[in-house]
């Protein structure tokens, strides 16, 4: 790709590309490819099939060696010394800075192919004095970076999607605390006896491991899916917390039966009606939105729930069944202070003793 005119604020590479019928893959990034892109262009994804990154590639003003563009994910396990202009043809002994990126872009890359970027692209020059190579005034591996730090938990539950593989259970590992699930929205929508003759909609959210996901870690979410992040150990995440891009991306996952619609590349906008609504998730409770979300006010790496057609002022609940509790968890949509409801999603105007759902979250009364 030697230019772009494209605005996505996540700019995404093309694996490959048409033309006249045949496929070419996309494995060049030219010289000053970035130079004079939209301001709106924020992030950009290299794939795995770039080979060569061209000088100052990534800044958007590069008489200034400046960049709009804030972050760059590469997804390659194995870059090479020859992936990059500057350190194939050594041209930080020009005395000149052709760096691919501007200083106040992060790099972001695999965590265990974080050791073998730091080796192969660090620069050095040589020094005509003393005859040794030693560190170039231009040497960017400390913008290398593994550890996401763009999204924050408050209220337990939040939603998410993003454009590659990421992966939640490396900050567990690493912290012993803050074991984060994700879960897709099964399609099938169970009905049951609700207050005052209003039926209620039950949804069953279910880990994305059980769905076309990684079956090894419910940590785990593919590129493009819409989930629904759950913190089951405690009800926020950290001021440290952070995501990684995903490593088993060798394989090609089908997340199946997920109503859940993941918004990528660019806010959206998102259509809904009194019979067909959508639920957005805020301050860890799902809201029913009755009408139509304009363009571009629905946030880019998040995702919403669009359950089809139901009866107006029918009642909808999110079910959660995982290992790390003993019942069935329940958002629902009506958060009045006063208004309990049973674990059928069934409205409670006197509760007595039993356990039940006030405010979207799940109370003992004794």
């Amino acid at each position: 790709m030697l230019k772009t005119t494209r605005e996505d604020e996540t700019f995404v590479f093309p694996e490959k590309v048409t033309h006249n019928g045949k496929d070419y893959v996309v494995s060049l990034i030219g010289d000053y490819a970035f130079n004079d892109a939209s301001n709106k262009v924020k992030e950009v994804v290299v794939t795995k099939d770039v080979k060569y990154v061209g000088a100052k590639a990534f800044m958007t003003d590069k008489d200034h060696e400046k960049s709009t563009i804030q972050s760059v994910f590469f997804i390659e396990s194995n870059p090479t010394k020859e992936m990059l202009s500057t350190t194939r043809f050594d041209l930080d002994d020009t005395g000149n800075n052709y760096n691919e990126f501007a200083t106040t872009t992060t790099i972001y890359v695999k965590k265990t192919a974080l050791p073998t970027y730091k080796t192969a692209w660090a620069k050095t020059v040589y020094n005509t004095t003393t005859n040794t190579e030693e560190k170039s005034p231009f040497d960017f591996t400390s913008q290398l970076e593994y550890q996401i730090k763009d999204l924050k938990i408050s209220h337990k539950y939040t939603t998410f999607a993003r454009e590659f593989d990421t992966d939640f259970s490396d900050y567990r590992s690493t912290k012993s605390n803050t074991d984060v699930a994700a879960f897709v929205a099964g399609s099938k929508i169970i009905d049951s006896p609700g207050d005052y003759g209003v039926t209620t909609r039950h949804i069953r959210m279910e880990s994305v491991d059980k769905h076309g996901g990684n079956n090894a870690s419910y940590a785990y979410v593919p590129a493009g899916t819409g989930v629904l992040l759950k913190v089951l150990d405690k009800d926020a995440t950290d001021a440290d917390f952070y995501y990684t891009i995903g490593e088993q991306d060798n394989q090609t996952y089908n997340v199946t039966d997920n109503i859940m619609t993941g918004v990528t590349v660019n806010p959206t906008g998102v259509t809904a009606s009194a019979t067909v609504p959508v639920y957005v998730m805020q301050g860890g409770i799902f809201h029913k939105v009755i009408s139509s979300i304009p363009s571009p006010k629905f946030p880019i790496h998040r995702a919403y729930v669009k359950a089809g057609s139901l009866p107006a002022g029918a009642k909808v609940v999110f079910d959660f069944e995982d290992s790390t509790i003993t019942s069935i968890e329940s958002i629902a949509t009506d958060k009045a202070a006063g208004v309990y409801y049973n674990l059928n999603g069934q409205r409670i105007n006197n509760p007595q003793h039993g356990v039940y759902i006030r405010q979207g979250k799940k109370v003992v009364i004794r």
